[in-house]
């Protein structure tokens, strides 16, 4: 009986390594190798990438671009979602930028349903922009959108 627990702990340790094989190379390859799926901050990589938000109060639609390597680019795009979304799409504008961190975007509506007030907030995380936007509208508001540079919207 002692021979079959070593095969078994002997194919145990190979099941092992070869999981751990497998899940190196699905997390980006060999040790050091830069991956699209990084959780570092995009400085610490070296680039600095942009996201934009843009608004159209009149009918509170939103557009937005993130993972540009300028903020025009950032912008543009913003604009180019909120006026394809828009039935007024020359009243977007772009409200709000941030460089490798995330921009949000809360908004106040009166009673009958119009934008009473736009603020947004700007920080390292979504959490932190989206308290900041908060943090700066006078009257009750609620996150439209929250949109971190390199991730995408998350709210």
């Amino acid at each position: 009986m002692g021979w079959w627990r070593s095969i078994a702990a002997g194919a145990c340790v190979v099941v092992t390594v070869v999981a751990i094989a497998l899940l190196g190379s699905s997390l980006g390859g060999s040790p050091g190798e830069e991956r699209a799926d990084d959780d570092r901050p995009a400085a610490s990589r070296g680039r600095t990438t942009y996201a934009a938000i843009a608004f159209n109060r009149t009918d509170r639609k939103v557009g937005f671009g993130y993972q540009f390597s300028d903020r025009s680019g950032a912008e543009a795009r913003a604009l180019q979602e909120c006026r394809r979304r828009s039935s007024a799409p020359a009243d977007c504008q772009v409200i709000a930028w941030v460089g490798d961190g995330c921009v949000a975007v809360a908004r106040a509506l009166r009673s009958h349903g119009t934008v009473s007030q736009v603020t947004w907030g700007i920080g390292a995380t979504c959490n932190s922009a989206q308290a900041t936007a908060l943090r700066n509208a006078t009257r009750p508001s609620s996150v439209r959108v929250a949109v971190h540079s390199r991730a995408g919207a998350v709210r």
